[in-house]
Formats: structure tokens, C-alpha cells, sequence
């Protein structure tokens, strides 16, 4: 990492399910604001939604997608010109390796390296439980968590990523997780096995772990482990930033704080995304609800 006075980091994701990962960023560099050597950070989230309701998970083919998300990427670097770019989003990461920017950009961290590593950390520790693998239909289609492990499954969330973000309260939101659970169910067909591991494929669905063990109890499944891998993740990005935490400093960095979107958030979405991220983060909760709306820049 450059030593420079000022340091732009952009988190970005195909909704507001990355704004967890953003809390918990947040959280790790005001715990060492002390320690910093820039001058400044600029923590940025932009939603690379091209529109409201027209998700990547929705767009026709998976060229639309590389299409519209490199075009999101190119945006990014020439609006922020960050100096990295956090792509806190499973279906967005499933697709960054095929865009034309991966090619030619560095410092562009993705959050599936971060999940395969603890998916893998797990199967060491635990070779007799099955791994579930719940995530989008654009991260099944990628094969991004494929594994040479008969104990590892895969599962799709379907569209429950969606009715998260509009209303994580939704009957919808309950039947969708009961038809996941109906399908671990079909791949366990003639096994006694009751104790599982989740993994979330997606950072919208920690947002509903709570409904995932309630739901799981119904189907007489026991939930031993919720892999998650937005602290792994986090914590690569801490990592990354370690160059420039070191002895105190005098003088207390300034932090800066974004949420932009050209996309539309609908009013439901703040409502429903902010009452579950006010426990993580006050200050991400009202800069969602004052977002910054961006014309049509890509």
C-alpha cells in the first residue's frame, strides 16, 4: 500500500446486503483511529445496481451481467479513483473474473476467495459434517464455490436475497426458507444425518440467520455451525490496510463516510435494511436513509 495522506476505499455490492461488511470495516478502523498514519479515509459504498428492480440475478445472461458490472467497475475507478475496491457481494464477485477490468486492475478484493477459505478451514475441522453452500443463482451458475468434497452441497437462496432487502419480515421471506430447507432435505434423502453446517453465499442472508434456525427446527435439522464470511472477509481487508496502522499518532484521522447509488433504493428497503443494521452501525443507518442519488453513470 502507497503512504499517502488520503486513502478512498469503495465497498460495492448488487444491493445494500455489502453495508454489514461496510459496519464491520468501520468498526475495525475506528478501533485503531488512533494508529493511523494517513490523514484521511474515505469509506465509500456504491450500489452497483444499474437501476431499481433490475438485480443481476434477473438480467437475461450472464454477458449482460459482465457487461453492465465492468462498466459499474470503470465507473467506480474514474468517479472515486479509489485506491482499493472491496466487492462485498457474492454474485458481483462470481462475476469480476470475467469482466474486462479484472484484466487490468489490482487491489480489487472479492468476497469468494474469502468464503472458500472458510469453508475449507471448516472441513478440516469438522470432515464429517455436511457443508451446506446457500447462495444466488448467478453464484451456482459461476461454480465459484464448487468443491472436490461429496460433504459439500449446493443450495440456491432463489430470490430470497430480494425480499430480504424489501422486507425482511415478509411471510415471503419465511417460505422461501422453508423450501431451501425442503431441498437440504432432498439431498440428505436416506441419510440420518441431522446436524449441519450453513454457509451464507450471500451477504444479504446473515441479515436472517435467526429465521434460518428457527426454520431449520421445523424440518428436525440442528444447525452446529453458521459459516459467514463476512469477517473473513473483513479481516483480509484489515489485513491489507495493516501498512498504515503503527504507533499513536497525535493527530486523529479524519474518517468520511458515503452511500451512493444510482439505482433508486425504495423507500421499503431502507426501512427494512435499516432495522437490521442499526445494531451494527448508527451512523451507516442514517447515511442510508440521506443516501447520496447519482445520475445514470453507466
Amino acid at each position: 500500500m502507497v503512504d499517502k495522506s488520503k486513502l478512498t476505499f469503495v465497498f460495492t455490492d448488487s444491493g445494500l446486503g455489502g453495508l454489514s461488511i461496510m459496519a464491520d470495516f468501520l468498526y475495525e478502523i475506528e478501533k485503531r483511529e488512533k494508529n493511523i498514519s494517513c490523514e484521511e479515509i474515505e469509506i465509500i459504498f456504491f450500489n452497483a445496481l444499474p437501476e431499481s428492480g433490475q438485480g443481476y440475478n434477473r438480467m437475461h445472461n450472464m454477458q449482460d451481467k459482465i457487461r453492465i458490472f465492468n462498466s459499474a467497475l470503470e465507473m467506480i475507478q474514474s468517479y472515486y479513483t479509489p485506491d482499493s475496491i472491496a466487492i462485498a457481494c457474492n454474485t458481483l464477485s462470481a462475476i469480476y473474473p470475467l469482466t474486462q477490468f479484472a484484466q487490468s486492475n489490482s487491489n480489487i478484493f472479492e468476497i469468494i476467495s474469502a468464503g472458500r477459505y472458510q469453508i475449507e478451514q471448516h472441513r478440516k475441522q469438522s470432515p464429517k459434517q455436511p457443508v451446506f453452500v446457500l447462495a444466488t443463482p448467478t453464484t451456482l451458475a459461476s461454480s465459484a464455490y464448487e468443491m472436490e468434497d461429496p460433504y459439500v452441497f449446493q443450495i440456491s437462496g432463489e430470490n430470497l436475497a430480494s425480499l430480504i432487502e424489501f422486507d425482511h419480515t415478509s411471510p415471503q421471506v419465511k417460505e422461501i426458507t422453508k423450501h431451501i430447507f425442503s431441498n437440504i432435505e432432498k439431498c440428505l434423502s436416506g441419510s440420518s444425518v441431522k446436524d449441519i453446517t450453513l454457509f451464507l453465499g450471500c451477504t444479504h442472508y446473515g441479515y436472517v440467520e435467526e429465521t434460518l434456525k428457527e426454520v431449520a427446527k421445523d424440518f428436525d435439522f440442528t444447525i452446529n455451525t453458521i459459516l459467514n464470511p463476512n469477517l473473513e472477509f473483513t479481516s483480509e481487508l484489515m489485513d491489507y490496510m495493516a501498512p498504515i496502522f503503527y504507533k499513536e499518532n497525535n493527530s486523529p484521522t479524519k474518517i468520511t463516510l458515503k452511500i451512493e447509488s444510482q439505482a433508486l433504493i425504495e423507500p421499503s428497503e431502507i426501512e427494512s435494511i435499516s432495522q437490521l443494521i442499526k445494531g451494527k452501525s448508527e451512523v451507516i443507518t442514517s447515511l442510508l436513509k440521506n443516501y447520496k442519488r447519482l445520475p445514470k453513470m453507466f
